[in-house]
This record gives C-alpha cells, sequence and structure tokens, in this order.
C-alpha cells in the first residue's frame, strides 16, 4: 500500500546520509505536505562499489520515484561518503573530503591540457 497517488508529483527539497546503519535520506514535497523518507543500504560495506550501489538504489522499485529528480552524480557522492566513513575516515574527514571536489581553484588554469 502505497501512501502517494499514482499522480502526486514529487519534488525533492534536500538529501543526506546517516552513518550508522547507512542510509540515504531524503526530504521532499507532495501535496504541500514537507515528508523525510529513509533509504538503508542492505549488506552494504567498504567493498562495496558505489556505481552498483547507486544504480541499484535509483531503480529499486520503493525508491525509484524519490531518486528521480536526483542527478546520478549526487546519489554517487553521498554513497562515496558512507564509503569512506566504513574505510576509516572520521565525520569532519569525510564532510571536508566531499567540500574539496566540489571546490574549483581560482589558481588552476582550467583549459591546460594533461597529458597521462
Amino acid at each position: 500500500m502505497s501512501l502517494l497517488g499514482d499522480k502526486e508529483e514529487v519534488t525533492l527539497l534536500k538529501c543526506g546520509v546517516r552513518f550508522n546503519p547507512p542510509a540515504v535520506i531524503v526530504t521532499y514535497t507532495v501535496s504541500s505536505k514537507t515528508r523525510r523518507r529513509i533509504m538503508p543500504l542492505r549488506n552494504f560495506s567498504k567493498n562495496s562499489g558505489v556505481q552498483r550501489v547507486a544504480t541499484e538504489l535509483r531503480h529499486n522499485a520503493r525508491h525509484k520515484r524519490y531518486l528521480e529528480g536526483m542527478p546520478v552524480a549526487q546519489l554517487e557522492k553521498l554513497i562515496s561518503m558512507l564509503n569512506d566513513q566504513l574505510n576509516g575516515m572520521s565525520c569532519k574527514e569525510v564532510v571536508a573530503k566531499a567540500r574539496s571536489l566540489d571546490c574549483i581553484d581560482p589558481n588552476e588554469d582550467l583549459n591546460k591540457v594533461i597529458m597521462y
């Protein structure tokens, strides 16, 4: 039994993670009501593939409609934060790493070609 009708539109407001037990949390509105959904990541370990877990979560029938408005990269970033925490990083280190990935260095020349 679903609380939401098939025609009601879900608007995503916020997303985040819970470290113990691992879960993705979204806050959304539907029919002018604000709700929160906790999506547990069962069998998630430090060896789990981030992209695989994100794909499984997006295609899960129970969570699909809540994650449709979220970019795949953002969901992978949240799951990556959980993975880093399971690999021994503290919460502060995990958040600092996530922020540093979003930050662009103003002194870096983005037009420079890097040869590998």
